[in-house]
Formats: structure tokens, C-alpha cells, sequence
């Protein structure tokens, strides 16, 4: 396997709590110790590290020093959150959605990213969802969104049934069969993708990205080519002590996500120690990642389209409900 793909480069995902989160935000308290804002070894958090870097989030907390720190699956992020050893965090949709419908206090802030979800291939013939049928297709963490999206979308073609979908436990599983040859194709996220092809190109071999799952979403749904499946959330206690500062927090964020796009280069840079992925396979995952940051409650109808996706192939996938009003921060 190339030195670029290693094990440890693998990528994861009361009623009077609710309540609670839907009281105005009081002015709280300033961070005068660190102020620990965590993500997924994914784009978004590229963002995050970029903007420690170029000082965007001076202004959220000036007597404390800001620091990104990663997750590595999605059991570590409830266990954090839970455990209240996580306040602040980029989340998958679904996972605060889950913890919010079950009476954990929890709020989305905003989405980072619009989707980062492609299926890869070595066969260049492999262009589109009809393509897929009678191929070998594997998908990492069963039941999750990238896998319910795939099913949604293979069902719309009628050709569900007919293609041979495997799953793994992780990316890199997925890459190293791809790499191998003992499959034609697999739908990932980014930037495993990104490792995959310069993995590929390593080896000899020419894998692309075939087909754009942001697109056939949106062709699915007649609308835009969204998939909101990360975003920055916030725990109750959080916004008791220092709710604020999350506009402040939002803005920088803004701000380190144009300048990520401008130069992922050097958002790559700053992110390549937290994340613990390669400089080149960072910058060039975020020019297929869809990265910004929106307000949560700018895209609920997209949020509301793919959990109710979720909730169709499986309810407890969102805790019986889609969320409500309480459940966007702003």
C-alpha cells in the first residue's frame, strides 16, 4: 500500500434540556484558559485549522489560545460529547440530530460542507449511476448517510438489486480493494478519495472521480447539488457559559473558509498535523469538498430532505423525528 494510505490515515462519522437550548443567549463568562474546538479528519476541519492559522477566531476568545483537535470515529465524538469532554465540534448531521431528538442538549450552529461524497473508479466507462449495475461497488460504514444516499439513489434506478454493493468499516478498506483490483468501483468521501488517487497514480494505475454524489442528489430531489452532512454543533453547557461568542465564532469561521478555498495549499498545512493525513492529498480534497460555513437554519430544507431520507430506510436513524425549531442554533 502506498506510504501515502496507512492505517492510522483510516476516516470514521429531555424535553427540559431542549427547552433549555431555546432560552435566549446570555452573555457568559470569557475563556481566559484554551478553547478547544474539535472536528472529523475530513475538509471542515482543515477550516477549523486554517483559521487558528490566520487568526480568524482572534477576536472569539483574545485570552486563550484556540486549538484543533480531531476525532477519529464517530464513537469517539458521542463518548467526547456525552462525557462533556467535547463542547465544541464539527459533527455529522445525523449524529447531532440523533443526540438533539434523544434529549441531549445539543444545537447546530452551521454546515461546513455541501457534500464531499464521489464514487471512484479505475474505468473511466463507469459515468454514471446505470453504469453501476452488475459492478462490484463497495461502501464504507454501513447504515450511515454515505450509505443510505447510495441506496436512495440506486433505488431511483432501478437497479438496486442488480449491483453487487459490499460494505467495509472503513475508507481505507475500500481503497485497498480498489488499489488491488478486486473491485471495479467505491463510494467515498473526501480526502480518501484524494489518497486513493495519488495511491493509484503510485501504483501505476488512473483512478477518477466517475460520479459527482452531490449531483445525483440533487437530480433525485430537484434541487440543488446539496448534501449537508457536516456542521459546527454545540452542547448546552457550552452555550450556558459562553453562547456569546458562537456569532463571533461563526464569522471567523466564514472568513477561514473563503481563505481556505483561495489557497489550500496553505490550509493544508496548517491542518496536516491535527488531521495526520499528507499536505497534497489535504489541499487537493478541499477543492472537491464543497467547504463554507452557512447557518444551520439557512440550509434546513436540505437538512430536512436528507434526514428524511434517513428516517425512510430506518426512523431511529434520527430518533423518531427530523428535529425541531430548537434544534438550530441560528
Amino acid at each position: 500500500m502506498s506510504s501515502l494510505i496507512t492505517r492510522r490515515h483510516a476516516i470514521a462519522l429531555g424535553s427540559g434540556a431542549i427547552g433549555a437550548l431555546a432560552a435566549p443567549h446570555i452573555l457568559s463568562a470569557a475563556i481566559t484558559t484554551n478553547l478547544e474546538i474539535w472536528g472529523p479528519p475530513v475538509g471542515p476541519s482543515a477550516v477549523l485549522a486554517h483559521a487558528v492559522k490566520i487568526g480568524a477566531l482572534t477576536n472569539v476568545a483574545p485570552d486563550a489560545e484556540v486549538r484543533v483537535k480531531v476525532w477519529r470515529n464517530p464513537d469517539e465524538l458521542r463518548a467526547g460529547l456525552t462525557s462533556k469532554n467535547i463542547a465544541l465540534s464539527v459533527v455529522p448531521v445525523q449524529a447531532a440530530v440523533n443526540l438533539y431528538n434523544k434529549g441531549f442538549p445539543i444545537q447546530l450552529v452551521n454546515i461546513m460542507t455541501k457534500g464531499l461524497l464521489y464514487v471512484i473508479s479505475t474505468n473511466p466507462e463507469i459515468n454514471s449511476l446505470q453504469a453501476l449495475k452488475g459492478q462490484s461497488l463497495v461502501v464504507p460504514f454501513k447504515g450511515d448517510t454515505p450509505d443510505i444516499i447510495l441506496d436512495r439513489l440506486l433505488e431511483n434506478e432501478g437497479i438496486l438489486q442488480s449491483t453487487d454493493v459490499k460494505n467495509v468499516g472503513t475508507p481505507i478498506e475500500a481503497v485497498q480493494m480498489l488499489v488491488s483490483g478486486r473491485i471495479e468501483a467505491a463510494l467515498l468521501p473526501e480526502p480518501a478519495i484524494s489518497a486513493a488517487i495519488m495511491a493509484g497514480k503510485q501504483k501505476g494505475l488512473s483512478i477518477t472521480r466517475v460520479i459527482d454524489i452531490q449531483e445525483e442528489w440533487g437530480k433525485l430531489n430537484g434541487s440543488d447539488p446539496i448534501i449537508p452532512q457536516a456542521g459546527l454543533a454545540v452542547t448546552g453547557s457550552f452555550v450556558e457559559t459562553h453562547g456569546d461568542i458562537i456569532p463571533a465564532l461563526h464569522d471567523g469561521l466564514v472568513q477561514a473558509a473563503d481563505a481556505t478555498l483561495a489557497d489550500p495549499m496553505a490550509a493544508a498545512q496548517a491542518a496536516a498535523p491535527a488531521m495526520k493525513l499528507p499536505v497534497p492529498v489535504i489541499a487537493d480534497s478541499i477543492k472537491h469538498s464543497h467547504l463554507g460555513a452557512w447557518k444551520a437554519s439557512e440550509l434546513r430544507g436540505p437538512v430536512e430532505t436528507m434526514l428524511t431520507a434517513m428516517g425512510e430506510v430506518d426512523i431511529k436513524k434520527i430518533a423518531g423525528k427530523l428535529p425541531d425549531d430548537g434544534f438550530y442554533y441560528f
